[in-house]
């Protein structure tokens, strides 16, 4: 990581203590106000009592197959527009478990390889929009 410039994630390597395993639901602790409860029901005071979802929240009408309003608007998204934004990205890995640093590598250092993974990721994301209902395609 010291190599990559990433210093805060190296020094949180290095200071990251471990306890070993999760704990037992079984196992009694003290809470917070100085009680013995098991871990168990301390977890389950954390959680809120679960409500009725509300009515607004919901897509009604929605089809599945719906194009979005204007296709032409993502045809914008190319390799190129990949490229720069992975070079603007800074940060750890998201949920595709790869860094910023990573993917400046992936999409700018092996020439033809690099531009045909960013054409497959822009191929992809246009894939994705179009397969979103129109609802979601009038929040662009």
């Amino acid at each position: 990581m010291m190599f990559q410039g990433n210093v805060s994630g190296a020094l949180n390597f290095l200071s990251r203590k471990s306890s070993g395993a999760p704990l037992k639901l079984d196992v009694i602790i003290q809470s917070k106000e100085g009680e013995e409860v098991s871990v168990r029901d301390a977890l389950t005071a954390l959680h809120p009592v679960g409500k009725p979802i509300e009515d607004d929240a919901l897509l009604h009408n929605c089809l599945p197959n719906a194009l979005p309003s204007d296709p032409i608007i993502f045809e914008a998204i190319n390799g190129s527009l990949v490229k720069i934004i992975a070079l603007h990205c800074r940060g750890s890995a998201g949920p595709s478990g790869v860094d910023a640093h990573a993917w400046h590598r992936m999409c700018s250092s092996f020439k033809e390889a690099s531009a045909n993974v960013c054409d497959a990721i822009a191929a992809v994301a246009r894939r994705f929009v179009a397969l979103l209902p129109r609802q979601f395609c009038e929040w662009f």
